[in-house]
């Protein structure tokens, strides 16, 4: 499959992601493979060339415009798509032929809430992967989960997972999913959280229709950033948050999870238990404390 390559210009890191699917999600029938071979071969090309033309595309001033107007990029991406595709749309057009340009802006407008979650997860990863390293320091550098364990990394003790077993989810299903059984937290797109988005910037999507999708009133939604802020070391400068009046949290720190016992939220998707089930719903889970216990213990070894 061909990715998205993204770099953060300050450190030079790169990270590497898929374009999210929303048949990722646990189908892997003809058609879905069929779609699969069509970005591979028309749509990922198609963004490659119009990306080269540009000579790149600056994605903070996009998401934290994003943020400006309703979107919290990890369940919503709606406003950072639009964005992304008038940027480029044009250079599609200059750089592909008129069928294929046309197919592309087709497909990037098909499902806006998942178009830019890929590129989202890239930069998270980019940027979190400079706080790598750092000794002593408690600071959660990555939040994965695979539907049976889940886990992070801390920046002082680079590429260690301290795991649990994988958190339910609190779930509300799409119409007509009511009675599929959902499996267990997964995926790797919590690497958005670590990077304040996601729960960390809940606050932007509170009078959004994401709301009511995670199950969350909108003052939920407010004070579910003020949660994630409250087990972070900083904020996330230049990405301000009018319902919280300034910038959600930055950087998840393990012994603030620990001396607060707060679990970080997870703004999320869930899959179905079996396969055969597209995206079942959205919903909020939490990374559990046992989790910052296990690394702030081996950090004070």
């Amino acid at each position: 499959m061909k990715v998205y390559v993204t770099r953060d210009a300050t450190s030079g890191k790169k990270a590497y992601s898929v374009h999210e699917y929303e048949s990722f999600f646990g189908l892997f029938d003809g058609p879905t493979i069929d779609q699969i071979r069509f970005w591979n071969r028309t749509v990922m090309p198609t963004i490659g060339r119009a990306v080269k033309h540009l000579h790149g595309v600056p994605l903070n001033p996009i998401m934290a415009e994003a943020l400006a107007r309703g979107d919290e990029m990890h369940c919503l991406t709606t406003s950072a798509t639009n964005a992304l595709l008038g940027i480029l749309a044009p250079a599609m057009t200059e750089t592909s032929s008129k069928a294929d340009a046309a197919a592309t802006q087709r497909e990037l407008a098909a499902f806006p809430h998942l178009a830019m979650l890929g590129i989202g997860m890239g930069a998270s990863k980019a940027a979190s992967m400079s706080a790598e390293g750092f000794k002593g320091s408690s600071v959660i550098t990555t939040m994965a989960r695979n539907g049976v364990t889940e886990g992070i990394q801390v920046s002082g003790l680079p590429g260690v997972w301290f795991t649990v077993p994988a958190a339910e989810i609190a779930l509300v299903p799409f119409p007509g999913n009511e009675n599929i059984k959902p499996g267990r937290d997964l995926g790797d797109s919590a690497v958005q959280e670590v990077w304040g988005f996601g729960a960390g910037s809940a606050a932007a999507a509170a009078f959004s229709g994401l709301a009511a999708e995670v199950g969350l009133t909108p003052q939920g939604m407010i004070d579910t950033s003020i949660r994630q802020a409250q087990i972070s070391l900083g904020k996330k400068l230049g990405f301000p948050i009018l319902q919280i009046g300034g910038p959600p949290g930055l950087g998840l720190d393990a012994r603030l999870i620990v001396d607060k016992n707060l679990a970080p939220r997870i703004l999320t998707a869930a899959a179905a238990f079996e396969p055969g089930h597209p995206i079942l719903g959205l919903g909020v889970s939490e990374m559990p404390v046992e989790a910052s216990e296990k690394a702030v213990a081996a950090l004070d070894r």
